[in-house]
């Protein structure tokens, strides 16, 4: 069937026929090569392609930078130091920071690495806090076997091992990291309780003031 006017063609096949190609020259000369209707760029292949490997740049070094992080974010979980953790991350934020403020085409890249590294340091700290307080919590029967043993013998132990099986099954481990995984006890003329963490020296319990200090 046709339809008139139209020559036989469908009006709408008709109207998409007129439409300007969107990467077609336009008139008006040099100045306005690339352009179609609206002023949008008309990007060709090669110049998408230049746009995917710049992105796939960024993820190669965001994923490579995050790897690192996740490396001594184990690193940290494991030993407990808390300076590599802490102190590189420190210094890496920094470092990107100024990066991003140098080299304006990599801007968001590099603030986005040094976004990793600033929640790699809150990480790491969030990881020792926790370390610190299960130790805290461990040495709650520790203390309490220790003064028992005190109370009924009228002296303090010359190790921790004498409170097994009297006092306590078992002598726990502090926290879980391997710094700071051991209690250590000294039996002297004010006997203490204390275990190494970070770089905040040590946490010690003293029996005689039964209070908690830490040496920095």
């Amino acid at each position: 069937m046709g339809f008139a006017g139209s020559g036989g063609r469908h009006p709408v096949l008709s109207e998409i026929a007129r439409l300007p190609h969107p990467c077609k020259k336009p008139k008006g000369g040099a100045a306005s090569v690339g352009r179609h209707k609206g002023g949008r760029v008309c990007q060709p292949a090669n110049h998408r392609r230049t746009r995917l490997n710049i992105c796939r740049k960024v993820t190669e070094s965001m994923r490579r930078n995050l790897i690192i992080a996740g490396l001594i974010l184990a690193f940290e979980a494991y030993v407990g130091d808390g300076l590599i953790g802490m102190g590189y991350g420190t210094i890496l934020v920094v470092v990107f920071v100024i990066r991003a403020i140098a080299e304006k085409q990599r801007r968001s890249e590099m603030f986005r690495i040094a976004v990793i590294y600033a929640l790699m340091f809150v990480a790491t700290l969030a990881l020792i806090s926790s370390n610190v307080r299960l130790a805290y919590h461990r040495a709650v029967p520790v203390i309490s076997a220790v003064s028992r043993y005190h109370s009924e013998r009228g002296h303090y132990p010359e190790t921790l091992d004498e409170l097994v099986p009297a006092y306590l099954p078992s002598i726990p481990h502090a926290g879980f990291t391997l710094l700071s995984r051991h209690f250590r006890y000294i039996s002297a003329e004010r006997p203490q309780l204390y275990f190494p963490a970070m770089f905040h020296g040590v946490f010690t319990y003293d029996f005689s003031t039964e209070t908690w200090r830490a040496n920095e």
